[in-house]
């Protein structure tokens, strides 16, 4: 939605209360970006006046917004207590400003002084590979491109690439433990996510039309996401972006798993002794609102003890890389990972547990830059422990 169409949001619904840099019932900090770089123009509201500015001309569209805007996670705890008090949804407007700037040509490498110069590297890689990582897209599995199959898992290109590959044939084990027909892309692409949280909206079209197509070949009923950014980039970008409403029914993998254990198609039995932790992914939880799914089937285990953080469910702090912060600004992506570490540990528990790729990848990730005596693991990990 361009930027004027905010303007009565902007000018009569954001008082700049602050409340966007406190977490929803908790009233914990909970923007990473603000409480990294400490300015109020790292924050939700100070984001909001910039884009008022915008559009009374008060502010120029210049490089000098780029760190402001793209250091935002996309995490969407600005939305909690705002909308709650005004109906408003900051997140939006921030990303429409970003995509305004790479549409006017100022949040571009060629640009001196930017600090995003792996954003053309990974428009390349699109163009090259279909996915931000420049790697060729490989044969999965038996199941792939397998007619007549109901569901489809998708895998996505962290769980292909990034993050630990071991989780995805975990996952494909639970599946034929649970004897469920289904089958996956041969040439997946990438879901899009990284161009449009850079605002790159118009490279991601072909990304789009591509799997759409690809999965209305298959005939498939259901698509069951292994990462919640590819969830909710199907969920709520595709349908704007191609005017229509998905072909079929889309599911998140915890969700789909939680469904297999209630119906005894797997069943728990198996104790597994660990004191877990679990991070609400912010796709997930504060945009995808699953947040009992993954809790009920940590719960299903035997011999599994599960504390909370302090900041759980609407106001989990970040993991750090959403936004396409990981590429751009990958020490800020590690200081607040290991901010989210540090609360893990100070529940006493030995594992924190996920059901993101990219959540998971970013906490291995910092734990390798400062080491802390929690280990990460992805829910499915734990599940298959129990049936196994």
């Amino acid at each position: 939605m361009p930027l004027e169409d905010y303007e009565n949001q902007l000018y009569y619904s954001c008082i700049g209360c602050g409340s966007c840099r406190v977490g929803y019932k908790s009233f914990m900090p909970i923007c990473p970006s603000g409480e990294k770089f400490g300015f109020d123009s790292y924050y939700a509201v100070g984001r909001l006046k910039i884009a008022r500015g915008l559009l009374d001309g008060t502010v120029e569209w210049s490089e000098a917004l780029l760190d402001r805007l793209f250091t935002c996670l996309g995490c969407a705890a600005c939305n909690e207590l705002c909308y709650h008090q005004t109906g408003m949804k900051p997140l939006d407007i921030i990303m429409e400003v970003k995509r305004q700037l790479v549409e006017r040509g100022i949040a571009h490498p060629r640009n001196k002084g930017v600090a995003h110069t792996r954003h053309k590297e990974i428009i390349k890689n699109f163009k090259n590979y279909h996915n931000p990582y420049g790697r060729p897209s490989r044969t999965q599995t038996e199941e792939c491109n397998q007619s007549g199959a109901e569901i489809l898992y998708f895998v996505g290109c962290q769980r292909t690439w990034e993050a630990p590959q071991i989780v995805a044939n975990e996952t494909i084990k639970l599946l034929r433990l649970a004897e469920v027909d289904f089958c996956m892309l041969m040439d997946e692409w990438c879901c899009g996510s990284p161009l449009l949280a850079t605002g790159h909206q118009k490279a991601a079209r072909e990304i789009v039309k591509h799997n759409i197509e690809a999965i209305e070949k298959l005939g498939v009923k259901t698509v069951v996401c292994d990462c919640p950014t590819c969830y909710i980039t199907f969920r709520d970008s595709y349908p704007n972006i191609l005017g229509k409403e998905l072909p079929f029914k889309l599911m998140h993998k915890i969700e789909y798993l939680e469904g297999l254990i209630n119906s005894q198609k797997l069943r728990p039995v198996k104790e597994v002794p660990e004191k877990v932790t679990y991070h609400d992914p912010c796709t997930l939880g504060r945009l995808g609102k699953i947040y009992e799914s993954p809790r009920n089937v940590l719960n299903s285990i035997p011999g599994l003890e599960m504390v909370e953080m302090p900041r759980n469910r609407e106001s989990a702090w970040c993991c750090g890389s959403g936004g396409g912060v990981a590429f751009s600004y990958p020490d800020f992506a590690t200081w607040t990972a290991l901010r989210r570490l540090d609360e893990a540990e100070s529940t006493g528990a030995n594992l924190l547990t996920t059901v993101c790729p990219i959540c998971e990848k970013t906490f291995v990730a910092a734990l390798g830059t400062d080491k802390r005596a929690i280990k990460v693991c992805d829910v499915s990990e734990l599940l298959l422990r129990s049936l196994e």
